[in-house]
């Protein structure tokens, strides 16, 4: 069966089927979401869970606008990709966001600036980037923010990882260990401060399988004074 969404036909269709699923299931109405089996045909022979697992897929493809989605949302579908995990008081939200980018030309604003019911805008737009960075948003809601130029927290950069890599990578390739000394202290520093970053989540993938293929186990035992020592693998000695 051939559904669009964008037919008005076709909506009050799916909204009716809908119903008589909720009332034929005894489907209670302090249930907030609605679950409909993929394989389920109404009565009618209606491919009523073809269909919604059909526009679910849109969604998440960022294909559906968000007046569909508001039209979805009505009939209990849920969209749990939301990182308050109801995508309408996102909605919600991005529209007031939206005003303001409009008026004002970006989304930095003083710490101060509310939502029309107290909320905090400025806590709103901070938790997005930070939802971006954990992979919580959707297509549709990165690119929602992008339109309105949200600017995303980038990584910080290692410095000196290439550099103290090249001289590890060396070292290891004449001597087959990275038991260095103090000749070597600011390789060591270097390969110490890549430990700090992967801690931090700074270092990236690359890096770190580049690191691991030259056999250096990440986990400092101790470091004062004029010593530092390495786990398994690296063992920095001044003197």
């Amino acid at each position: 069966m051939q559904f669009d969404i964008k037919k008005e036909e076709d909506r009050n269709k799916l909204a009716c089927e809908v119903a008589f699923y909720m009332m034929s299931l005894g489907y209670r109405e302090s249930r907030k979401f609605l679950y409909i089996p993929d394989g389920y045909i109404s009565s009618g022979g209606f491919p009523l869970g073809e269909i919604w697992s059909e526009l679910q897929d849109l969604y998440n493809q960022n294909q559906l606008s968000e007046e569909e989605i508001r039209f979805l949302l009505r009939l209990r579908m849920q969209f749990a990709d939301s990182p308050q995990k109801d995508l309408e008081i996102w909605l919600n939200r991005a529209d007031e966001a939206e005003e303001y980018y409009k008026k004002n030309g970006t989304l930095s604003m003083p710490n101060t600036t509310l939502f029309h019911d107290g909320v905090s805008m400025f806590q709103w737009i901070h938790h997005q980037k930070k939802s971006y960075k954990m992979g919580e948003l959707s297509m549709y809601q990165r690119e929602r923010l992008e339109n309105m130029g949200i600017q995303w927290i980038k990584p910080k950069q290692v410095v000196g990882w290439e550099k103290g890599y090249s001289y590890a990578k060396q070292f290891f390739e004449e001597n087959g260990h990275l038991f260095v000394r103090n000749m070597l202290l600011q390789m060591a520093l270097n390969l110490a401060n890549g430990y700090r970053s992967r801690e931090t989540g700074i270092l990236d993938c690359q890096n770190m399988k580049s690191v691991m293929r030259g056999s250096i186990c990440w986990r400092i035992s101790a470091c004062s004074g004029k010593t530092l020592k390495m786990q398994n693998g690296i063992g920095l000695l001044d003197s």
